[in-house]
């Protein structure tokens, strides 16, 4: 159950990471600071290679690596989240 825990602390961690970015504003500093965050709490995102990323202006692809990994994290939260659930009520 520790485990879990942990892991759902992360992933709140990082949904309110995600939650703070401004998507008008997404740089690739942005998505490495969230890759570092992830990988410091041992959660898997899609790893993106940043040479496909060769300027600032590729903007469409840093919004859609964004949003690929908010979607993974919501979809590891609900899993986590209903893990524990089990675990309380004993199912």
């Amino acid at each position: 159950m520790h485990d879990l825990l942990c892991k759902f602390e992360g992933l709140i961690i990082l949904q309110t990471m995600m939650d703070l970015v401004d998507l008008n504003f997404i740089d690739t500093v942005k998505l490495n600071q969230i890759a570092d965050t992830a990988n410091e709490l041992d959660i898997d995102l899609n790893y993106i290679d940043y040479d496909k990323i060769m300027y600032e202006s590729d903007y469409d692809l840093m919004v859609q690596v964004f949003k690929d990994w908010a979607e993974d994290i919501n979809t590891m939260y609900l899993d986590v989240k209903s893990e524990l659930l089990k675990l309380i009520k004993g199912d």
